[in-house]
């Protein structure tokens, strides 16, 4: 007899349509940079049209697979959320105290740490349940 392959948990749907906004932001990030590249090279900061087309290619193509990869329950997908949401919050971290250090008025740090916080240990919860775990292979149904 054939078992059937465990239903997706409600967590990881909206993961993986997280993800999967983060990819379609990111390649709209592609787009724009590419549309306006002489406005940016004109009127932004030193790098700053490289930057956005550079960070919109290597971040698309990280969530685009990651995304799809979540939703369809692929074990390595399920192994590589919690490093690429530890890597994309300090990514976010970096750029954001950059941004601070060249003068451009602060946003609310406290209140993005918080949100940053709560969402590191949102992944790393959801991937500590049993049904998720059965759901990508690493633990064994009994």
């Amino acid at each position: 007899m054939t078992r059937s392959a465990p239903p997706r948990p409600g967590s990881v749907t909206i993961l993986a349509l997280g993800v999967l906004t983060l990819a379609a932001l990111y390649l709209t990030r592609i787009e724009a940079a590419l549309r306006q590249w002489a406005f940016l090279h004109r009127h932004a900061l030193p790098g700053a049209a490289w930057y956005l087309l550079a960070s919109g290619l290597v971040w698309s193509a990280l969530f685009l697979p990651l995304g799809l990869g979540l939703w369809r329950g692929a074990p390595p997908a399920g192994r590589a959320a919690r490093p690429a949401a530890l890597g994309y919050a300090l990514a976010q971290w970096s750029e954001r105290l950059y941004l601070h250090w060249r003068n451009t008025p602060a946003a609310n740090h406290p209140f993005w740490l918080l949100v940053t916080l709560l969402s590191l240990a949102w992944v790393f919860w959801i991937f500590s349940r049993p049904d998720v775990q059965t759901f990508f292979g690493e633990l064994h149904e009994r």
